[in-house]
């Protein structure tokens, strides 16, 4: 479990784990456990329910300050920031499906768990979920992550049905999110408490992909083994 660049080691996390909740309260996706979180300030202890390898889990975190990293002051610096960690992203993703045939890219490692394709299927909706933020946020209204719904992957995937256009659809969905944060009006870039709020969340936002990717290599040598 890994969110930006906090240390999996802090809270003892392996890959695959799932969390459950956060103080008793269901954290069913990341929007809901960052609005958890965000409850708390450091020094406060919280308890971690979460899931390994089939058995239930409670361990009891104490929150650490972290030094907060640098933040963009004006839209065009905040975009350039993010397109450098899509651009990253995308590279790493790319390498990963090169060569990878439709059949292994549609096929899921076991019951319940996503394809490659499902995949990225998600991640093109959660990229359309970051634009709506953005434009909620630019209305001063309140925004909150759903949780994923299968309904939405299969409808996503009935439209981009090949691994290429699904590559193609989420390139283009980051695209259209850079393009809103590098047209930020100056009004909005200038009431400081809500630029701010994007300007510190949306390098947290942009490394959803990264969650994800680990997901698809281990996905990948399931269904080729």
């Amino acid at each position: 479990i890994v969110f930006g660049d906090w240390s999996s080691d802090v809270c003892s996390s392996d890959l695959g784990d799932v969390i459950l909740s956060l103080d008793d309260q269901p954290t069913t996706n990341l929007g809901i456990f960052m609005q958890q979180l965000r409850k708390h300030r450091a020094g406060d202890k919280l308890t971690l329910t979460f899931e390994r390898a089939g058995t239930v889990h409670a361990i009891t975190l104490e929150l650490l300050r972290v030094p907060l990293p640098p933040l963009a002051t004006s839209a065009a610096e905040l975009s350039a920031n993010i397109r450098q960690i899509y651009q990253a992203d995308w590279q790493k993703l790319a390498d990963l499906v090169d060569g990878l045939s439709e059949e292994h890219a549609s096929q899921s490692p076991a019951l319940g768990e996503w394809s490659v394709k499902a995949i990225i299927a998600h991640l093109i909706q959660v990229e359309r979920d970051f634009q709506f933020w953005l434009v909620k946020t630019l209305s001063s209204m309140d925004f909150s992550f759903t949780e994923n719904q299968d309904a939405r992957i299969q409808a996503t995937l009935a439209v981009y049905p090949t691994l290429p256009q699904l590559m193609q659809a989420f390139q283009l969905a980051c695209e259209e999110t850079l393009q809103i944060l590098a047209a930020l009006p100056d009004d909005f870039v200038h009431r400081k408490p809500s630029f701010w709020s994007v300007a510190f969340n949306m390098p947290l936002f942009a490394t959803h992909t990264q969650t994800h990717l680990i997901q698809i290599k281990n996905t990948i040598e399931v269904v080729k083994s």
